[in-house]
Parts: structure tokens; C-alpha cells; sequence
């Protein structure tokens, strides 16, 4: 919601926000692409468009819902690779 706030002049209705983005989320998880890219801006495009957000702003949403969730990724991914060096 935040990420589509923050590119588009138009807002989305909560409710549509809460059916939306989980189906955003699923196309991004079918192992079709690495990461759900592709598939993810793609359903972002195709289901936004319904409510009248435009295609580059519906991709640049997605795209910035994307980054954040790699940077939420990184402290994790860290902590993961410090304790893979270390002996059990």
C-alpha cells in the first residue's frame, strides 16, 4: 500500500489492498522467474489496471514493494551467513 502511495497520484482503496496483494504475491511465487520478477510486476500491471493505476506506476510499486522486502532480507541474510561459518 505504502509503496503504490508513494508513486501514484490516484490511491487504491484499502479493500482492494487487501485481496490484491496477496494475489500479487502468489503470481511472485510460482516458480516460473528468479525471485518472482517478472511475474510479480506483470500481475501488478494486470490486476492494478483494474482500478485504474497505470501500468509504470503499477510497475514501479511493485518494484519498490520488491526492493523493500530485500533490504528487510539482508540483517537476516547476514546472521545467516555468520553462523554458517561457524563450526556446530
Amino acid at each position: 500500500g505504502c509503496a503504490l502511495a508513494a508513486v501514484s497520484p490516484t490511491g487504491l482503496p484499502w479493500f482492494a489492498l487487501l485481496w490484491t496483494f496477496p494475489a500479487i504475491s502468489l503470481a511472485a511465487a510460482m516458480p516460473f522467474t528468479f525471485a518472482g520478477a517478472g511475474a510479480r510486476e506483470g500481475a501488478a500491471l494486470a490486476i492494478w489496471s483494474w482500478f485504474g493505476i497505470p501500468g509504470p506506476v503499477a510497475v514501479a510499486a511493485s518494484l519498490i514493494t520488491f526492493l523493500a522486502t530485500l533490504l528487510g532480507a539482508i540483517p537476516g541474510s547476514l546472521l545467516f551467513l555468520q553462523g554458517a561459518r561457524k563450526p556446530c
